[in-house]
């Protein structure tokens, strides 16, 4: 909510928060992106120490095809009238198995469909670059490999550490050092933290081989 509140670029049409979940629907992938990476950029950098509490955020850019009700009731005839049953709009349903597919690390994934294609993607890049000399920020990764309902759906993954900035650059490398130093005590934790450096690797060498210092 606070990434909501502190967000100076366009706002979401609308979403839901629920217990460790967010939906956020945005008017077009170069709205949805710029979003993206601000609040994962943020969220990386935001502990200071071991005792800081530290998220791994996970998430999925994907068409969104329903309207802003999100959920509904449905009735169904053979349960008693006191227990309610609710149904999400199918494009939530989506997000939601795309982002439940076994995908580790701190990333962002895109695809699932019309509006998530190269064409939308450029256009987000060339937002995201605002004049700045980077690289493409989307790529579809050999490895880690993609879980197979992510390989049909033609996701790709968004470099959302991806930035010429030195002092942003040098922030990230550190913490990225420091979650994986943090994590080694917590098995589970240290899987993410491994994955996420994974791709942070992936991001520099994919960038220097294109000539950009990162």
């Amino acid at each position: 909510m606070r990434a909501i509140e502190q967000y100076d670029g366009d706002a979401p049409l609308g979403g839901f928060i629920e217990t460790d979940s967010a939906a956020l629907v945005f008017e077009s992938l170069p709205i949805a992106v710029p979003f993206a990476q601000r609040l994962f950029v943020d969220t990386f950098v935001a502990p200071k120490s071991y005792s800081d509490e530290r998220l791994w955020l996970r998430g999925v850019i994907v068409p969104y095809r329903g309207n802003l009700k999100f959920r509904h009731r449905v009735r169904q005839s053979v349960l008693p009238p006191s227990i309610q049953v609710t149904r999400l709009e199918n494009s939530v349903l989506d997000a939601v198995a795309a982002e439940k597919a076994g995908f580790r690390g701190m990333r962002v994934l895109i695809g699932g469909g019309r509006g998530t294609g190269r064409a939308m993607r450029d256009a987000a890049a060339e937002r995201l670059r605002a004049g700045n000399r980077l690289p493409q920020p989307f790529l579809r990764l050999r490895t880690p490999q993609y879980p197979s309902r992510l390989v049909r759906g033609r996701f790709c993954d968004f470099f959302w550490m991806g930035s010429n900035d030195r002092d942003q650059i040098r922030l990230l490398n550190d913490a990225m050092a420091n979650r994986l130093r943090w994590g080694s005590g917590n098995a589970e934790e240290f899987v993410q933290a491994a994955a996420t450096q994974v791709v942070f690797n992936l991001w520099r060498a994919f960038a220097a081989s294109l000539g950009y210092e990162v």
